[in-house]
């Protein structure tokens, strides 16, 4: 449907005027005719009434207009957002584990660079027990973290989504192809874990130590990947994200064990500092993130 014809089409069904309607929009009155009798024949419809009086909408014309009134109006508010975005500029300072930087945030970035490109961002891995703490200092503006909804003082948290935890193991492992997997079932086994303060790791032991086999050897590490490599090697068991281990287990580098232990998910946060002033590049960033999680909310 080309957009002319149906500006024309709004035009005209406003005035119900083909004269006035060729008059505003500096068309002679016989392109203006040209232009309705094309949409109505592409629609295969009559828009309007012709009498000797004048001209009035046919139903099919007045739904028209009203899908037309909202295109328009949509058409309005994507350049406006577009130029709104070209004229944002600053700095945002991001941080987050390791495993959420390389598996989550990638696709949030695409859409603000795209939305934002004037804005600079600088993405900082971050252990985890600094995250909060620098946001709360003002060394960076926005954290995401994977945890348990905890309140802190001066901190928004915005909750994203819901990340499953996987119990993971080399696949030629015996408890990879055991049905229901419990925390007895590691007793002999080599653990290998992610850094002290990490939320899923904390869930984790506190199903060891319920199984009394938290004392036995274990591993541990501040990045995920070190951990899936000695896994595949068959050094020991793990608990990590899905989102960081679904594709070597659909590869079949990595199996997932049947866990029956306590659920070990945790939630997605996004996390910046209440009280401190949010430059518009901030807030820009924070709303794009809020649309892509759709049904995000506040915690």
């Amino acid at each position: 449907m080309d957009f002319k014809h149906l500006r024309t089409f709004q035009t005209a069904a406003q005035t119900l005027n083909f004269s006035e309607t060729a008059e505003m929009l500096g068309y002679v009155q016989s392109a203006v005719t040209a232009h309705i009798r094309s949409l109505e024949s592409e629609l295969e419809v009559r828009l309007f009434d012709r009498n000797g009086r004048g001209v009035r909408l046919t139903y099919e014309g007045q739904q028209l207009l009203d899908y037309a009134d909202r295109l328009f109006a949509l058409r309005d508010e994507a350049e406006q957002a577009i130029k709104r975005g070209k004229d944002i500029t600053g700095n945002i300072t991001i941080a987050g584990y390791e495993s959420l930087l390389t598996y989550r945030l990638p696709q949030i970035l695409k859409r603000f660079v795209d939305a934002y490109p004037q804005v600079r961002l600088n993405v900082v891995p971050l252990a985890v027990k600094q995250l909060k703490t620098q946001v709360l200092n003002a060394q960076i503006d926005i954290a995401f973290t994977m945890e348990q909804s905890t309140h802190v003082n001066g901190l928004e948290q915005l909750r994203l989504r819901c990340e499953e935890v996987n119990v993971i193991a080399a696949p030629s492992h015996p408890l990879a192809k055991k049905k229901c997997v419990t925390a007895n079932d590691l007793v002999n086994e080599t653990l290998l874990f992610t850094e002290p303060g990490c939320s899923y790791r904390a869930l984790f032991e506190h199903n060891l130590m319920k199984a009394g086999v938290f004392d036995k050897p274990k591993l541990e590490f501040v990045s995920v990947e070190p951990i899936k490599a000695c896994v595949k090697m068959g050094m020991g068991i793990a608990a990590l994200s899905r989102v960081s281990t679904e594709r070597d287990i659909a590869q079949g580098r990595l199996a997932k064990l049947d866990w029956q232990g306590d659920d070990l998910s945790v939630n997605l946060h996004m996390v910046w500092n209440s009280k401190r002033w949010l430059s518009p590049a901030v807030k820009a960033f924070l709303d794009v993130t809020q649309s892509f999680y759709d049904g995000s909310e506040l915690v």
